[in-house]
This record gives structure tokens, C-alpha cells and sequence, in this order.
């Protein structure tokens, strides 16, 4: 058995962690199972081996116990099961633990008569099913799903509702895109013609809600796909300010563009801005932007850039630790790539280095160009600040021809610019040459997203600088 159930303990927050933790058992050893999974969540955990022998039971009865117990956390948190069911894990992004649980609630929808019941239900499940991982998203069933919609759609409904969810698949594409840049990438004509088909869709029905849709699927695509932030954050600051035509989007498209204009504004360097507009989700207990990985690393970064390490740790810990725990590859990369960058900035080595070898698994096992790019740039500082300047060398080396092997991918060249910059620093050092100048060199290239980096090489910088005034 899959663990759906280890799972769902680890990411559940603490108000229905509480609810689990009150739940009546009706055997003293779903009491103990239930409680060492809890457990777990802070110690780890017993093996499967130290985890029979404390309940005395064999392998079959433990599977057994676990999809009972699954069952009841199930019934706790959500009674009656059904579409809600579906809602909860799909907000906490349990795509395994979603998906077989779609294919019960697919079983019960199609015994009942009522089409309009049956039409709201697949509707609803699509929505739900946007909201899982956009690295891994399941596009097949996402589309088999629009196709039983538009089966109980009437008349112009039906065209309607097909331009509604073709906008949502293609949000999904480019999300895809935007993870996926070191595979084949999607002709960029082939999102455009889908946005004009949209825009015209909307133009010929004269529904606005679909304007609106085809505006933020612009700026996505600005975003995702052309990199192109300074765009991008017009669109969606734009989109954010008109509350009226905000509502028309569908709630999780919506509640996401506060989020994203936040994440222009980072990338374009306005970090004031970003924090100010980044902070209205957490006002808002935002629940799509308080489970989505990206969104909150964004704002974790943008406040260990302004000196807030305290609010950036409350993040950390309150909501990105957790995705450790779910297994989904990227959530993993991202959350560990932000655990290292806030220990760096302390000077944390050892806590950064076992990080960084947290990231560096995850990526043999499911590899992300942007992750593996950022997790080079971080193990070659760390290195440096480490003050093993030979092994920093050969990482760099070893860094540099990957790039060259990577031109396609838009964003390499300013990783090569930066690995380039991190040899001469490492040559410069290893002879004895003074290093202030790359101190404005790095603050030039390492800007946006990457500043970090900039702030850590900047600081190494101008302490080597103290170290040899002091000599």
C-alpha cells in the first residue's frame, strides 16, 4: 500500500491535525498506530520492521489497520467524504491520495441520473485537479475530465464551457513549460494561437468572465513562458487592483494573482513592493497561496533579502517545512533550496550542507533545470565560504561546461555570466589578489531572484578585504 496515510499526517495543518489527534479509536491498536504516525511528524518515526514489532502484528494486518485508519481520518476531517473530500486534498496537494480517491467518487457520480449533478461534479474536479503539482501535472486527466463536462453541457453552453477549460489546461501548460525548460519545449506559436483562439471565443460569446480568463493566461504565459517579468507584473498588478473583474476569474485562478504580481515585482528587483502585496496573503490566510511551494519560497527569499530572517524562519517553519515530508520532487527542491540559502545567510555551514545534499538527492530522482542550476550556484558558495577554493573550482568547471551543453534554455546565459564571475573570484583569491571589485560585479549580475547569491558572494568579498587590511 502506497502511503496515503503517512502522507496526509505529515501535511495536514495543525487545526485538523488536532482534530486527528481527538479522533475515538476503536481498538487500542489504531490508537498506537495513529499516534506514532503523529509522531513521526517531529522524530521521524519507527521503521516498518520496529513498527511490527510494536503493534504485533504481521504485514497483512498493518495494511490492513492503515487503510482503516486512512478511512476514519477521512471521515473526521470531512464527513460525508464526496467533493469536499476531494477540495481538502487537493489543497494539500496529496496527488496520489486525490487521484484514487476521484476514481471512488467517479464510481458513485455515474450511478446517479441527474446530468446537471454530474456536469457540476467532473467541473468541480477539474478545478480541484489544476490545483495539484504543475511540475507532475496529470494533462491526460485533466483532459479526460473536460471531455465529461462538456458530455452534459447543452447548446452554447457547450462551446462556452470548452474555452473555459481549455484556458485552464493551457494555464497548466505553461506552468509545465516553465518547469520543464531543459526538455522539448512547446512551440511558443502554439500557446499564442491558443490565447487568440480564447480571445476570440470571448469577443464572439461577449462574456466577460472569459476576457478576463484570456487576460491572465497573457500574463501567465509572459511569466512562464517568455520570462518576461517586467510584462508579466503590468498584467497581473493590473488584473490584482481590479477587484470587480477579479471575481470573474475562477476562485484559485484568482486568489494565485496576488501571488504572482507579488513574484513580478521580486523578479524585477522592487522588493518593498513584492513583501507589501506578498503580505495581503498572509492577511487573507490566502489557502492557494499558503500551498503552493513556489509562491511562498518567493516570499521567504524576498524577506531574508530585506533582513526579516524572523518572518522568513516563521515561513520556513509554519508552511514550507512541510513539504519535505509529501515526497513530491519539486516541493522537496524548493523548500531545501530555501533552508540552505536562509543558513548560508547565517552562517550555518553544516545545517546548509545537509540541505544542500537534500536537494542534490531529490534531483537524481526527478531532475528540474531551474532547481539544479540554482543548487550548483549554492554548493560552489558554499564551498567558497567554506574556504575549500580547489573543490569550488572544479565544481565551477564542472558547472560551466554543463551551461554550454544547456544554450537553449533562456535563462542559462545569466548562470553562465555567474559561474564565469565565481572562477575569477576563485582564481583571484587563490593568488592573493584583491577582490572589491567584485563586490559591484556581483550586484550586477545577481539580481532579481538570484540576489541572494549577490548578498553572499558581496559579503565574503568584504570580509576577505577586512582579513587582509588586518595583515
Amino acid at each position: 500500500m502506497k502511503a496515503y496515510l503517512e502522507k496526509l499526517i505529515h501535511v495536514v495543518d495543525d487545526q485538523h491535525l488536532a482534530k486527528l489527534k481527538s479522533m475515538k479509536m476503536k481498538t487500542s491498536k489504531l490508537r498506537k498506530l495513529l499516534d506514532c504516525l503523529i509522531s513521526a511528524r517531529d522524530t521521524g518515526g519507527k521503521t516498518r520492521k520496529e513498527l511490527l514489532e510494536y503493534l504485533e502484528v504481521d504485514d497483512r494486518l498493518l495494511r490492513k489497520m492503515k487503510s482503516v485508519l486512512l478511512r476514519r481520518c477521512y471521515e473526521e476531517l470531512v464527513p460525508g467524504e464526496g467533493l469536499p473530500l476531494l477540495d481538502l486534498l487537493s489543497r494539500y496537494r496529496l496527488q496520489e491520495n486525490f487521484e484514487r480517491q476521484l476514481l471512488i467518487e467517479e464510481k458513485k457520480i455515474r450511478r446517479k441520473s441527474n446530468e446537471k449533478m454530474k456536469q457540476e461534479f467532473y467541473g468541480m474536479a477539474l478545478t480541484f485537479m489544476v490545483r495539484m503539482p504543475f511540475s507532475s501535472a496529470n494533462l491526460d486527466g485533466l483532459e479526460k475530465i473536460s471531455l465529461q463536462i462538456l458530455k452534459y453541457a447543452k447548446g452554447d453552453e457547450k462551446e462556452l464551457l470548452s474555452l473555459k477549460n481549455l484556458a485552464m489546461i493551457l494555464t497548466v501548460r505553461m506552468i509545465r513549460e516553465f518547469f520543464n525548460r531543459d526538455k522539448k519545449a512547446t512551440a511558443n506559436d502554439d500557446f499564442k494561437k491558443t490565447i487568440d483562439q480564447i480571445s476570440l471565443g470571448a469577443k464572439v460569446h461577449n462574456d466577460r468572465a472569459l476576457e478576463v480568463f484570456e487576460h491572465f493566461i497573457r500574463a501567465v504565459h509572459s511569466y512562464m513562458v517568455k520570462l518576461d517579468y517586467y510584462e508579466a507584473e503590468k498584467l497581473f498588478s493590473s488584473l490584482y487592483k481590479d477587484k470587480e473583474r477579479l471575481k470573474l476569474l475562477p476562485v484559485d485562478f484568482a486568489n494565485s494573482v496576488c501571488g504572482m504580481a507579488a513574484s513580478s515585482l521580486y523578479f524585477t528587483n522592487r522588493f518593498e513592493e513584492s513583501v507589501n502585496i506578498f503580505e495581503d496573503n498572509i492577511r487573507d490566510k490566502n489557502v492557494f497561496f499558503l500551498n503552493h511551494p513556489h509562491l511562498l519560497m518567493r516570499l521567504t527569499e524576498v524577506y531574508m533579502i530585506t533582513g526579516r530572517m524572523d518572518d522568513a524562519y516563521e515561513i520556513l517553519s509554519k508552511h514550507l517545512k512541510r513539504f519535505l515530508d509529501t515526497g513530491e520532487p519539486d516541493a522537496v527542491q524548493i523548500a531545501a533550496i530555501v533552508y540552505t540559502k536562509y543558513y548560508l545567510l547565517l552562517g550555518d555551514s553544516q545545517s546548509a550542507f545537509d540541505y544542500l545534499q537534500i536537494v542534490r538527492n531529490n534531483l537524481n530522482k526527478k531532475f528540474f533545470l531551474i532547481h539544479d542550476l540554482d543548487t550548483r550556484m549554492l554548493e560552489i558558495i558554499y564551498f567558497i565560504l567554506n574556504g575549500d577554493l580547489k573543490f569550488a573550482k572544479s565544481i565551477i568547471v564542472r558547472a560551466l561546461k554543463f551551461v554550454r551543453e544547456k544554450k537553449k534554455s533562456k535563462e542559462v546565459p545569466k548562470y553562465a555570466e555567474g559561474f564565469e564571475l565565481l572562477h575569477n573570484l576563485v582564481i583571484a583569491e587563490m593568488k592573493g589578489r584583491p577582490l572589491n571589485h567584485f563586490v559591484q560585479e556581483a550586484n550586477n549580475i545577481f539580481s532579481g531572484s538570484d540576489t541572494i547569491f549577490g548578498i553572499l558572494i558581496s559579503r565574503y568579498c568584504n570580509n576577505e578585504l577586512i582579513n587582509q587590511q588586518a595583515s
